[in-house]
């Protein structure tokens, strides 16, 4: 979720400080590129001038929308009094609005980054409802969830894109306009009316360095997350959008928002995750499925999550942390969780190969098996792919392999840098030469081959969410 986006920022920004004090890197061993050169030859093996070879995926199950506000205007528009708040601690889960005060004022006089639950609708309402009546006023409004942001980017690169996830009248107006929505398609098959949808909202209260709130100042820019998702959590849309499969045959089925289950409590947990076991388990061989995967805590979910879901999905996407987490909730024990705070491309494909050899990795289900991966971390993104699949699973193309990570590192720098969906001036670029020694590396092991493509990192990045979701889309969209 967006706290682990959050962590992950973090770890960017204190890599990117150490990496800028070494002069020299000494990392790589072929002679250094221009950035100009790299840039170059990312663009030729990316080819993004020419069209993808997908034409329709469907995308569950996450959407919320994104609701970026001044954390201070808010509260004091709620009427709450930093002064009267008594000893500043954070509350587990947000049950009033004093809770969501000192929670709130805790994080801001430490300017850390938070995220926490509402503990009911009638707390919920009392926060968004002056919100909503304002018509969000003062507030950045933006579509949030890993299923809403892959069906952005998938429809700016002209796929057509089935949505299943909860999408209400405003969320709406912030999708492609080409998105078919559970609502657009049950429309196009039916004449009874479709359900009401309340689009879920994701606070985001925004602090900047040297904000006052009464006595209080913060020290540095941060945000503190809240909400109250139920549908979500629940990936209420789930079977609607598994019962639209058969007629839209979709070529690729992208799952995301999965780790959400994680907040639910465990007897309701297992239950969701086996209807989402029943739901994966009806795809048919044709259809590919990637899976995208986000943090979470729990170590033992983590595992369970990977058990049950990895023998159902034919693709996975992740960065460096969550690769380290399976890593080690998988019982890999040739590396420890700081290795993968900087990892070169060989601890990556070693730590990709455990998951790999995992027996039910290994083995799929008949109809699907993992064999694709594709890794993005802040110097480079890699694509693997095995060697030899088993028959009558799906197939993805390796001549299209290079092309796709070239596309999905070019897609970071341009989201994250760039303006009106292009790069900005090389000038404001460089390349961090670390991790590999050839930065267009490409390798096998026993069973994968790889394919890695270096980053185009900016100084200072004007976008930070997210970037994981446009890179997976992007991937998928360029190797089908």
């Amino acid at each position: 979720g967006m706290a682990s986006h959050w962590f992950y920022l973090a770890v960017i920004v204190i890599v990117s400080a150490y990496f800028m004090t070494i002069d020299e890197c000494p990392f790589s061993s072929t002679p250094a590129r221009s950035i100009e050169q790299v840039v170059e030859k990312l663009e030729n093996q990316a080819q993004t001038n020419l069209p993808v070879s997908l034409h329709r995926a469907a995308v569950g199950y996450n959407t919320n929308l994104d609701l970026a506000c001044n954390g201070v205007e808010l509260l004091n528009t709620l009427g709450v009094d930093p002064s009267s708040l008594g000893a500043l601690r954070p509350a587990e889960i947000i049950k009033t609005l004093d809770d969501f005060g000192r929670s709130f004022a805790y994080f801001f006089q430490q300017g850390s980054a938070a995220e926490r639950a509402a503990k009911d609708t009638e707390i919920w309402d009392s926060i968004t409802q002056p919100l909503i009546a304002s018509d969000f006023e003062g507030c950045q409004v933006l579509p949030g969830g890993n299923a809403a942001l892959i069906s952005n980017r998938l429809a700016a690169l002209n796929v057509s894109v089935l949505l299943g996830g909860p999408v209400g009248n405003v969320l709406e107006d912030l999708l492609h306009s080409s998105i078919t929505t559970m609502r657009k398609f049950h429309e196009q098959s039916s004449t009874d009316p479709f359900p009401e949808v309340t689009d879920e909202i994701h606070l985001i209260m925004e602090f900047s360095t040297g904000d006052e709130w009464g006595s209080i100042t913060s020290p540095r820019a941060n945000r503190f997350i809240i909400s109250h998702d139920m549908q979500n959590s629940h990936l209420s849309v789930m079977e609607d959008f598994h019962g639209t499969i058969t007629s839209y045959n979709p070529e690729v089925i992208i799952i995301a928002g999965s780790h959400l289950l994680e907040s639910l409590e465990s007897e309701e947990r297992s239950v969701r995750l086996q209807n989402l076991v029943s739901a994966l388990s009806s795809v048919p061989s044709h259809i590919a499925v990637h899976l995208e995967i986000a943090g979470v805590g729990d170590i033992q979910f983590l595992e369970g999550m990977a058990h049950s879901l990895f023998p159902l999905v034919d693709s996975i996407g992740l960065n460096e942390q969550e690769l380290g987490m399976l890593y080690l909730a998988t019982g890999g024990t040739q590396y420890q969780g700081d290795d993968f705070v900087t990892p070169t491309a060989q601890v990556a494909a070693d730590a990709i190969q455990h998951l790999m050899d995992l027996e039910y990795v290994a083995t799929g289900n008949g109809k699907h098996e993992i064999s694709r991966v594709h890794l993005h971390y802040l110097s480079f993104h890699m694509i693997g792919q095995k060697i030899s699949p088993s028959s009558g699973v799906f197939n993805w193309d390796k001549q299209k392999a290079a092309r796709a990570v070239a596309a999905g590192s070019l897609a970071t720098s341009i989201q994250a840098c760039g303006e009106d969906g292009k790069l900005p001036p090389t000038s404001e670029l460089h390349i961090k030469e670390y991790g590999t020694d050839d930065l267009f590396a490409s390798f096998k092991t026993h069973s994968m081959e790889y394919w890695v493509a270096p980053v185009a990192v900016c100084n200072v990045p004007k976008r930070t969410v997210g970037l994981g979701d446009c890179i997976s889309a992007t991937g998928i969209s360029y190797h089908f």
